[in-house]
């Protein structure tokens, strides 16, 4: 039985699909997944990929924002593909410098959100340190603080009651 209200035979192995174009279609077949309502097998090192609701071949590329793209491309956010450089690093879909010759770029990032903090070389003084919490960037969260809330707290003296 489809889900959905299809009656249709599932032997094991198979996968039931609904229909792209017609709604009320279903298509019964080998695989575990789903792509433009065809079955197909999703798995990691698999020679298919389901990219924008079509079935391509995953050969030397991959997919971002929903379009193919070669697999030498950095692909930031699942969103958006950049040539690779070096001292860059993805922050959700922004390709950021990571440090430049006056400034130091922080990537907070919890699930799939992201904050970009660019901070001047004046806010390092060399005994203060910087950290994430979160979504937020706090000063002096050494390793044996902790975060509750998107603020820091000492892990071995408090305990985080956060409702978060």
């Amino acid at each position: 039985c489809c889900p959905g209200g299809g009656y249709q035979s599932v032997p094991n192995g198979s996968v039931c699909c609904r229909d792209a174009e017609f709604p009320d279609a279903f298509n019964v077949g080998l695989g575990n997944a789903c792509c433009g309502g065809l079955p197909y097998y999703n798995e990691t090192d698999g020679d298919q990929v389901c990219c924008g609701g079509h079935l391509h071949s995953s050969l030397n590329q991959q997919c971002c924002g929903g379009q193919m793209v070669p697999n030498d491309l950095v692909c930031c956010g699942d969103s958006i593909a950049y040539q690779p450089q070096s001292n860059m690093s993805c922050c959700g879909d922004q390709y950021v410098l990571l440090a430049g010759s006056d400034s130091e770029t922080v990537c907070c990032q919890e699930g799939s959100e992201a904050q970009l903090y660019t901070l001047s070389r004046d806010n390092f003084d060399g005994e203060s340190t910087w950290s994430c919490c979160g979504l937020q960037l706090v000063k002096g969260a050494e390793s044996s603080n902790g975060c509750c809330a998107g603020r820091k707290f000492n892990s071995s003296l408090e305990v985080c009651a956060s409702s978060d």
